[in-house]
């Protein structure tokens, strides 16, 4: 019974010292450093059990350190094991006695059935359990009971009946409970070590995130976390944000919007604590620059570890989005040229105001006159800049709550919501009268109007709308007329401008043209057509470069291609204007031969109308005879040779004879 009690004082001593040692194993890292320190720890605990040991006869003694040597290698490795049992080998030869050399072999066992153990459990990859180290135990300690043998034989009997069975008993518990304590220090570390690998994750994300994370105590109303970027978005630390109220984080409209939300999102998440809802708002928050962004919050509620709910936010600055899309709405009811409405938000407007609160509503049609001419004659570039000029006073004669719109080309819209024809009409009055003041370079602002007033409920609004056009293209037929007139007249002033040669050339083909058709005995009217035709022959020039029309070397091929094209583009011009429109066939055509190799419709013979022909003949001759800076001018007599060379060819014999005969008198 006293040996069982000395065996029990012996392995609790072990077993203290395996709870201290748990806790130095708790501080320490790994790697073969930590393998060091744990063979030093493990075979130092063994050498204090060694001197406080069960001494059965001198030199025969017995402790704990086959419990703890086995425990060193299956829990530390070889490298442990090997430095443990290298100092309990050294201190128990130290000490001598009778059972040295059982000692010895027991050390020795003791630390390779551990280390079989712990390498067995690597390959297998299967964790410690208790019935594990019972098992690593009890082939310790009946390895330990048949070593006893190598004791000499007077006292091996008696020690193996002495010892054998209290040994049995009590140290493969030991190692169990000896194991244990071992087994959770490592897995408290390594717990440890997985909380601390979360912690620095969850730190280095909340730290280094470009979203804000923050934390809201909803049930007691207050901020208890906020990320550091929150100096980013708002530029505040996160001292200044938690102590900032909600109120006071927000604007006054997106308070109230987000406080409704949460109230809403507390009742959704009690109806359904368990669903994993995420609820997104899209928000405005001052920064201490005074900025105004828009921030878009993501959020998610929980009950925390005293039952309040917490609102979770993930907050991420969104105004660049936001102005974006405010630009596409902008873009998407307004038009890209003038910045008025376009016809998508007049016609959603025209529904939503076409009620009775708004009645007497008048709508007003506007049309540029003479747009498409300029495009022709200057580009449309002044077309553009025109529409700009004509839009602007239409806005600016225009009351602010008016809706104006433009259509689309030329036409725009003007909604009067509680306005009576009489009211209409002086605006109308206004916006002509700043029309009449403003001019883009020379050409006028012309403007056509034409408007209907709904009065009742039961009138169709687009039967107003239709009238409201049919009045404006009434008066667009005469006012659009007197502006195509001055149009022209601008037309052939600017080319003339453009070019004194252009100017001089024109006039003397207008009076050749006249005299051939008094030869040819046209009546007043057509010689007055013929005359008119030859002063505007060369109107399309008006598209051509002036560095084109003015150049004093001869042209190169992409130049003549350039001035080619002015035949058609003064047809363009003609053809628009009523008082004109006769002419524009022989414009068209003055460069056509009679022989059908002319341009630009190869027209051949009286395929080709007679004024045209007349031009022809009429603008040879005097280009001919001009001078030019790149050539001297012919003489009459080689002129007439070069007519009466290409009767027939170029020009329209019977018209080249009446001009050298009748005109020339040659």
């Amino acid at each position: 019974m006293n040996i069982l009690v000395d065996l029990l004082y012996n392995l609790s001593l072990l077993v203290s010292l395996s709870i201290i040692s748990g806790f130095i194993l708790r501080r320490k890292g790994k790697g073969w450093s930590n393998s060091i320190l744990q063979g030093i720890l493990m075979g130092s605990t063994a050498v204090i059990g060694m001197i406080f040991p069960l001494t059965v006869s001198p030199g025969l003694i017995f402790d704990g350190r086959s419990v703890i040597l086995s425990l060193s290698g299956l829990f530390f490795g070889p490298l442990a094991s090997a430095i443990s049992g290298l100092m309990a080998l050294v201190f128990r030869v130290y000490q001598g006695g009778t059972g040295v050399i059982m000692g010895t072999f027991v050390i020795i066992m003791s630390a390779a059935v551990g280390t079989i153990f712990n390498l067995r459990n690597k390959r297998k990859k299967t964790g410690i359990t208790s019935k594990l180290l019972f098992q690593m135990g009890l082939i310790v300690h009946v390895a330990m009971i048949l070593l006893m043998f190598t004791l000499p034989n007077e006292i091996a009997g008696h020690i193996l009946r002495l010892i054998a069975l209290p040994v049995l008993l009590t140290y493969p518990i030991t190692t169990v409970l000896i194991g244990r304590i071992i087994a959770e220090a490592i897995e408290h570390l390594r717990i440890e070590a997985e909380l601390k690998t979360s912690e620095e994750k969850y730190r280095l994300l909340t730290e280094n995130a470009s979203d804000v994370i923050s934390v809201f105590n909803v049930t007691k109303n207050k901020f208890t976390y906020f990320s550091p970027s929150i100096f980013y978005l708002r530029g505040i630390t996160e001292a200044e944000a938690l102590n900032e109220r909600l109120e006071e984080a927000l604007t006054p409209e997106s308070f109230e919007e987000f406080r409704d939300a949460i109230a809403r999102d507390i009742i959704d998440i009690k109806e359904n604590s368990n669903a994993p809802k995420c609820y997104i708002n899209e928000i405005q928050q001052p920064c201490k620059n005074g900025e105004i962004i828009w921030v878009e919050v993501s959020t998610r509620y929980r009950y925390n570890s005293i039952g309040d709910i917490e609102a979770v936010c993930v907050s991420r600055n969104i105004t660049q989005r936001k102005r974006a899309e405010e630009n596409l709405v902008y873009l998407s009811y307004r038009d890209y040229l003038t910045g008025l409405y376009n016809r998508r938000f007049f016609e959603e407007e025209l529904k939503r105001l076409d009620t009775v609160r708004n009645l007497p509503m008048t709508i007003v049609m506007a049309d540029i006159n003479g747009l498409k001419l300029i495009n022709d004659s200057f580009g449309h570039a002044k077309g553009d800049e025109l529409l700009k000029k004509a839009a602007e006073k239409i806005k600016k004669g225009c009351r602010v709550d008016d809706i104006i719109a433009r259509l689309g080309g030329d036409e725009f819209v003007i909604l009067l919501p509680r306005t009576d024809s009489i009211a209409a009409e002086q605006v109308i009055k206004r916006i002509k009268e700043l029309s009449l003041k403003e001019q883009v370079e020379t050409i006028d602002i012309s403007i056509s109007f034409g408007y209907e007033t709904k009065c009742i409920e039961e009138e169709n609004i687009q039967e107003i709308l239709k009238k409201a056009e049919d009045h404006m293209y009434r008066h667009k037929l005469y006012e659009s007329s007197s502006m195509r007139n001055k149009t022209i007249d601008l037309i052939m002033n600017t080319l003339f401008e453009k070019s004194n040669r252009e100017m001089a050339h024109s006039k003397r083909v207008s009076e050749i043209c006249e005299a051939i058709a008094i030869k040819m005995n046209f009546d007043t009217e057509n010689i007055n057509q013929v005359r008119t035709a030859g002063l505007m022959h060369d109107i399309g020039k008006m598209g051509i470069d002036e560095k084109i029309l003015n150049k004093s070397q001869r042209l190169n091929d992409d130049e003549w291609k350039e001035i080619k094209r002015h035949p058609e583009v003064g047809y363009r011009i003609i053809n628009s204007v009523n008082e004109f429109s006769e002419l524009a066939n022989s414009i068209l055509e003055h460069h056509e031969r009679w022989d059908g190799k002319g341009y630009p419709k190869r027209l051949k013979g009286e395929e080709i109308s007679i004024q045209a022909r007349i031009i022809a003949v009429s603008d040879a001759y005097d280009a001919m005879t001009s001078e030019r800076p790149y050539r001297k001018g012919l003489s009459e007599e080689e002129a007439i040779a070069e007519i009466r060379k290409n009767a027939g060819s170029q020009f329209d014999p019977d018209i080249a004879k009446i001009f050298i005969e009748k005109v020339l008198e040659r």
